[in-house]
């Protein structure tokens, strides 16, 4: 599997990144590619707004447009960024995992741990999907909504979770469109993407065109899971 991270311009200037900009196969159109998730690929969109008192780093993955939000008071570098978010990753997959009852034992959140921890290191590009800003403008939106409603004096990581929480359960449409089979919610592909590629040999249950003991590929078209 491939991982790409795709960073804004705002987000490299802040942590002084000198990175490639990401161009189409003819290489052009530099800086404004589209992100792509798969079979064999996984990417994630980052940007960084200024908050009154703090810097937030949005982190946006290309398939569902599932959502992490991370608040820093003191101005991050990228290191100190990639390895929170790596770990707040994980702590999101545990999360829907466990709710949704696909790992009940410690033995099977260990073998979920590892799987997570062999993904390959991330190929970092300056780009910025535009398909993917549209969202995240929406997602500052619901930020100040929430800010306006909770008032919280200092958006911390407990904020910034529940936050997730809420944003990650509002349904999305694909490019606009207004057909009902159109639309879907970022937390749902966002599980059963995770499920494929950091459960193998977990699923409790034979699923037609899959591998015993794995869950289904959500790229390609198969049965839906159910939450339990």
């Amino acid at each position: 599997m491939k991982l790409k991270f795709s960073i804004s311009n705002q987000l490299t200037k802040l942590c002084k990144l000198d990175l490639p900009r990401l161009t189409d196969v003819n290489g052009e159109n530099p800086g404004v590619q589209p992100m792509v998730t798969n079979s064999v690929q996984c990417g994630w969109q980052f940007h960084v707004v200024r908050d009154e008192l703090c810097w937030l780093v949005f982190a946006m993955e290309s398939y569902s447009r599932y959502s992490i939000v991370i608040p820093y008071v003191l101005k991050p570098d990228w290191n100190e960024i990639a390895r929170d978010f790596d770990a707040l990753w994980l702590e999101h997959i545990l999360a829907w995992f466990r709710m949704g009852g696909f790992v009940r034992r410690d033995d099977q959140i260990a073998e979920v741990v590892r799987q997570f921890n062999t993904k390959p290191a991330a190929e970092c590009h300056r780009n910025l999907d535009m398909s993917i800003n549209g969202h995240l403008a929406d997602a500052k939106l619901w930020l100040e909504a929430y800010k306006r409603d909770v008032k919280p004096r200092l958006f911390d990581s407990e904020h910034a979770w529940h936050f997730c929480e809420m944003l990650n359960q509002e349904t999305k449409r694909v490019n606009k469109q207004r057909r009902k089979s159109a639309e879907f919610v970022p937390f749902e592909r966002f599980l059963y993407d995770n499920l494929y590629r950091y459960a193998k040999g977990l699923c409790d249950g034979p699923i037609p065109g899959t591998k015993e003991g794995d869950f289904p590929n959500p790229h390609k078209q198969g049965p839906d899971l159910r939450l339990v």
